[in-house]
């Protein structure tokens, strides 16, 4: 009897502790949380959220001249209903569907609702109806990369037709299979023998099999004229002329494993064997792999873009999957990512640029909006930290999700195990939250303490 006391008086204590948020989360002005079970936030234009945890939370925003959005998730991931102005999406375990609010639904508004893998049905932009019961009968629109699609007890045939108007046609899938459209004539009698042609604005390419994998060959004309053949599993050849480019040549020997490729402008590629070697320099691209101890891969940027011969991207990785590190920059905007080891050390900096800077100064010394730079710690189980410009602040311990930032983990249950928050703000506002709210301090915005223990506030 004594222990279920206590059982429930700290159930009531953690309940209660923190009932008044001494300072509110992100950019809220007010907040109400009663430990980390329910909790109520807002802005004051027009953004609120309310939480009741893990059960159900709802996130909304609305404002003059924006759009508005609500978030609805109950017992996330498992339903969830997502709403921008009047056009809503919903899913449940695996029912999903979208559709028009009910005040601004006509007879002619598209919806759409699926069970996957079994049901579809909904209305097209267009007003068209369609419905399906998979495997058996039906018609689905808008699907995958198909526009339509039809079948009869599938595999027995299936009929398709892209958003470009390339029309499939497939019997016993996958034995026979035809496609035609504006770039692509197909015919597939598998694994006897299929063939392919495909056409862009300035190349056309052919492919062949004969007695699928044994015998493959290929064939192209325009811009890249040449051909080339696999003898599965022996021997492969191709040479093929790019106009810009000159001769590319390779020879490959029990393939995939082994491969040498070489070109007029210095395309160089080296597979011995693959995957465990692999050599690769081809217009800006340069890798090393000797898997899965070490590998490194960049990518310049075009000549004369300016860049100087920087690496729009520079990869490397050692012990894969344990350890990697990836540092890109494109249009001034600078990025690196280091996992040591995964998934347990997890580090992202990613700085934007000064607006009216002068070529490479990208620590704002010029005029207009200085740079800007983001950071995001991760030492899985152990804690988090997120960074603004080295002023904003967020620190939780522990953290028990591996996404860097996902705003369901984050409204549904990210403060059930946030036993400490520590949380700045750049006018120098910061405040430290132990276990819920049981102990809160630090400074408010106009710098006064922020003190209080249970749910008493001791000074603000």
């Amino acid at each position: 009897m004594n222990f279920r006391i206590i059982a429930i008086c700290a159930a009531v204590a953690m309940a209660a502790a923190g009932c008044r948020t001494p300072m509110p989360p992100g950019a809220a002005t007010s907040g109400l949380r009663l430990g980390p079970l329910f909790e109520t936030a807002t802005d004051g234009e027009g953004s609120r959220l309310v939480a009741v945890r893990p059960f159900y939370s709802l996130e909304s925003s609305s404002g003059e001249g924006l759009s508005s959005r609500r978030e609805d998730d109950i017992l996330w991931p498992l339903g969830i209903r997502s709403r921008r102005d009047d056009h809503y999406y919903w899913r449940a375990l695996l029912f999903y569907g979208t559709g028009v609010d009910d005040d601004a639904t006509s007879p002619e508004d598209p919806w759409r609702f699926r069970l996957f893998p079994l049901i579809y049905a909904g209305r097209t932009q267009e007003g068209e109806d369609y419905g399906a019961f998979f495997p058996f009968y039906g018609t689905i629109r808008d699907f995958l990369v198909f526009h339509e699609t039809k079948f009869v007890l599938f595999p027995i045939y299936a009929e398709g037709r892209s958003p470009t108007g390339t029309e499939m046609r497939t019997v016993l899938w996958p034995f026979y299979l035809t496609r035609h459209g504006e770039r692509i004539d197909q015919f597939r009698l598998w694994p006897f023998y299929g063939s392919e042609e495909r056409r862009n604005l300035h190349t056309t390419r052919r492919n062949r099999f004969i007695a699928w994998p044994f015998w493959n060959d290929t064939s192209s004309e325009g811009e890249i004229e040449g051909s080339g053949f696999v003898l599965f599993p022996i021997y492969g050849h191709s040479r093929h002329t790019r106009r810009k480019r000159g001769v590319e040549e390779s020879w490959s020997v029990i393939p995939p494993f082994f491969q040498y490729g070489r070109g007029d402008d210095g395309y160089r590629r080296i597979l011995a064997p693959w995957p465990f070697v692999r050599m690769l320099d081809n217009d800006g691209v340069r890798e090393r792999h000797f898997w899965p101890a070490y590998g490194h891969s960049q990518r310049f940027s075009p000549p004369g873009d300016g860049a100087g011969g920087i690496p729009e991207m520079d990869r490397e990785y050692l012990l894969w999957p344990f350890i990697s590190r990836t540092e890109t920059e494109r249009d001034g905007i600078r990025s690196r990512v280091l996992h040591l080891p995964m998934p347990f050390y997890f580090h992202r900096e990613t700085v934007w640029p000064a607006s009216g800077a002068a070529d490479g100064d990208t620590d704002g010394g010029g005029s207009g909006a200085p740079a800007r730079r983001i950071s995001y710690s991760r030492l899985w189980p152990m804690f988090s930290r997120r960074a603004i410009d080295g002023e904003a602040c967020f620190v939780r311990v522990p953290e028990l999700s591996l996404w860097s930032k996902s705003e369901q983990v984050e409204r549904n249950w990210a403060p059930l195990w946030s036993l400490y928050t520590y949380r700045s703000k750049p006018s120098g506002a910061y405040c430290n939250d132990l276990l819920w709210g049981l102990l809160s301090w630090g400074r408010n915005d106009d710098g006064g303490v922020i003190l209080s223990l249970l749910w008493i506030t001791l000074a603000k």
